[in-house]
C-alpha cells in the first residue's frame, strides 16, 4: 500500500517539473485546427485605417428630371463619400403623340401644345358626272390622313341667261348641255298683283303705292285715272341679277289726246326726269321703246281697247332693259345704274304719266316682278 502511494507522489512531482521547469524559449505548437481567419495576415488592411480603402465613385441620380424641370446627379462611392458638386440633368422629353389632321400634339404630362393640328388637305375628284337629269357624285379625300367625304352633285340644266326666250309674261332659255328649252319658274317673286282688290297692296310692305286719283276694280282688273307709282327701297331689287317685269294692259279712248302716251318706266334718269321705256303713239297706232319717233325695229302695231302684254327684262349688271309686246321684241334701252336711278330720291316703278294732257283710263291685270335665277 505504501509503495502505491509513493508511486503516485513521484508521478505528480514529475509532471510538475515538466510543466514549470522546461525550455523557456520553446514556442507552443500551433493548433492545426485553427482557420485562416484566425491566422494573423500582414496583407489584410484594417478598414479603420485611412490608407486601407480606395474610393470607387459612380454617377448617381439624386432627382429625376421632368419635361418642365431639370434633374440632378452626383458622383458617389459605395462608402458614402461624394466627389465634387451636384450636376444638372437635362429636361425629360414631352410625353405626346404626333399631331394629326384633327388633333393637336399635346404633352400628357404638362399639357403643353407642341404642334397644332394640320387640318385636312382635301383633293377633289369626280366619282360620277352629273347630267341634266341624273345626280352625280363628287368625292373629297384628305391627302394626309385619307379621310373622305362624298357630295351629291344635283342634276340640272345650264342656261345662258344672256340668251333668253321671252313670251307673254315669262322667260326661258335653252340648256347648253342637252339643248332642252325650258321656261323659268318664278322662284323669287318680288311683287305680284292680280288686282282683285286694293287689299293686295298690303301683302307687299316693301312697296309704297302712290295711288292715282281714281282706282276701280272690275272682274279682277284695275282701272285707273292717272299715274300708278310703286316706290321701294334700294334693297328690294337685287343687284347683278336679271328681273322680269310683266303686266297686261288695255288703253281706252277716253281722254286720249296726248301723242306720246307714256305707258311704263322702270327707272328714271335722276332728278325729276323719267326715262320712259314704253310709249303709245296714237297718231301712228304703235307701241314703241323710243322717246320720240319710231320705226319698225322698235315698234309694234297697237290699237285701243285691246289687251296687250308687256314683258321687260332688266339686266342690272349691264343696265339695259329689253322690251317685248305679246312676246315680240321691240328693242332694248339703256338706263342709268339701277342703284343710282331715283325720282325725287325714290326708286320707282311707274305706269302712265299723270302730267299728260288727257290721260287715258287704262286697265291693268296680272302684274309681276320676279328675279330670274
Amino acid at each position: 500500500m505504501k509503495k502505491l502511494l509513493i508511486c503516485v507522489l513521484v508521478l505528480i512531482v514529475a509532471l510538475a517539473v515538466v510543466a514549470c521547469g522546461g525550455d523557456d524559449t520553446q514556442k507552443p505548437t500551433p493548433d492545426v485546427t485553427q482557420g485562416p481567419e484566425n491566422t494573423p495576415d500582414s496583407d489584410v488592411k484594417d478598414p479603420d485605417d485611412d490608407g486601407a480603402h480606395t474610393h470607387d465613385f459612380k454617377e448617381v441620380v439624386t432627382l429625376e428630371p421632368t419635361c418642365t424641370s431639370l434633374g440632378k446627379k452626383e458622383k458617389k462611392c459605395s462608402c458614402g463619400a461624394v466627389e465634387g458638386n451636384e450636376m444638372p440633368l437635362p429636361f425629360a422629353p414631352h410625353n405626346a403623340k404626333e399631331a394629326t389632321c384633327t388633333e393637336d400634339s399635346v404633352c400628357a404630362t404638362c399639357g403643353k401644345v407642341l404642334t397644332e393640328k394640320y387640318g385636312h388637305l382635301f383633293v377633289d375628284s369626280v366619282v360620277t358626272e352629273a347630267t341634266c337629269t341624273v345626280d352625280g357624285l363628287a368625292r373629297s379625300t384628305c391627302h394626309r390622313c385619307g379621310t373622305s367625304t362624298d357630295t351629291v352633285v344635283a342634276a340640272g340644266h345650264t342656261y345662258d341667261l344672256t340668251k333668253l326666250t321671252v313670251s307673254k309674261g315669262s322667260a326661258g332659255s335653252t340648256c347648253t348641255k342637252c339643248g332642252q328649252t325650258v321656261t323659268f319658274a318664278e322662284k323669287q317673286t318680288i311683287l305680284k298683283l292680280d288686282f282683285d282688290s286694293e287689299a293686295e297692296f298690303a301683302n307687299y310692305p316693301a312697296f309704297t303705292v302712290e295711288k292715282p286719283s281714281e282706282m276701280k276694280y272690275e272682274n279682277s282688273t284695275l282701272q285707273t285715272n292717272g299715274a300708278l307709282w310703286f316706290k321701294y327701297g334700294a334693297d328690294v331689287i337685287p343687284s347683278n341679277s336679271k328681273l322680269l317685269v310683266s303686266f297686261d294692259f288695255k288703253l281706252t279712248t277716253a281722254g286720249l289726246t296726248h301723242r306720246g302716251e307714256s305707258i311704263f318706266s322702270f327707272t328714271s334718269r335722276g332728278g325729276n326726269s323719267y326715262a320712259w321705256i314704253v310709249k303709245y303713239y296714237q297718231a301712228d297706232g304703235v307701241l314703241s321703246t323710243q322717246d320720240s319717233g319710231h320705226n319698225a325695229s322698235n315698234s309694234v302695231p297697237a290699237t285701243l281697247n285691246k289687251w296687250y302684254n308687256c314683258t321687260a327684262i332688266l339686266d342690272t349688271a349691264t343696265n339695259t332693259v329689253s322690251v317685248y309686246i305679246d312676246g315680240v321684241s321691240i328693242g332694248s334701252k339703256t338706263v342709268h345704274n339701277h342703284n343710282d336711278a331715283k325720282y325725287n330720291n325714290n326708286f320707282e316703278l311707274r305706269f302712265f304719266d299723270v302730267k299728260s294732257n288727257g290721260v287715258s283710263m287704262p286697265y291693268y291685270d296680272n302684274f309681276k316682278l320676279v328675279e330670274i335665277k
